[in-house]
């Protein structure tokens, strides 16, 4: 079973441009992920992460083809958005090239991960509008993941419930990027909604 990782720097974890796998996984979420199911099921899952820090949806769909499609995934995973709101890209057109982005792969499944983001200290007077935007990208992924019958991993409340644990700079420390304990909450959010997708029965 291949499985796709796509995004943007949450999930590229300054991860290795060869095939030293002691680096191909970065050091996030995806890395977790693939350790824990390598680990336990060994040579059932095939991973492989082509996140790339600062990408946004277009950006994706342009490398779309030699870095999605070329794959042929059983499994596509996906998370992009915070860069979007960095860009103001209108949600109409993320809605659209999301869409356009999953009609490539027809053959494959889709785990959806909710975009966030949350205001620190450098945060300036565009954060309202950043912050509006990736409101209306989470209510993308959400109306897209069931529009489509995809698995959507629903972040925002993970962390609204870490944060009742510890402050949010624990998790996140600037607002967009998880530390490592941030990333392990990822990484558990993502294995318990695949879960269908993994073993199916």
């Amino acid at each position: 079973m291949r499985i796709l990782f796509q995004g943007d720097s949450i999930t590229d974890g300054n991860r290795g441009r060869t095939e030293d796998p002691n680096h191909i996984m970065g050091h996030g979420y995806v890395f977790n992920i693939a350790s824990k199911l390598g680990a336990e099921y060994p040579q059932k899952f095939e991973f492989i992460n082509r996140g790339v820090s600062g990408d946004f949806t277009t950006r994706l769909l342009a490398r779309w083809h030699n870095e999605a499609v070329n794959f042929n995934p059983d499994i596509t995973s996906i998370m992009v958005g915070v860069n979007d709101s960095h860009n103001g890209i209108a949600p109409k057109r993320y809605e659209e090239v999301f869409n356009m982005l999953l009609d490539d792969l027809p053959n494959s499944k889709f785990i959806l991960m909710e975009p966030f983001r949350y205001r620190n200290q450098q945060d300036d007077e565009t954060w309202a509008r950043q912050s509006e935007l990736i409101a209306a990208y989470q209510k993308i992924v959400r109306k897209v993941a069931a529009e489509r019958n995809a698995i959507f991993v629903p972040l925002v409340e993970v962390f609204e419930a870490a944060f009742q644990k510890a402050p949010r700079e624990y998790w996140i420390w600037d607002g967009v990027h998880p530390t490592y304990s941030g990333h392990q909450l990822l990484s558990r959010a993502w294995l318990k909604a695949a879960e269908p997708l993994l073993f199916p029965e």
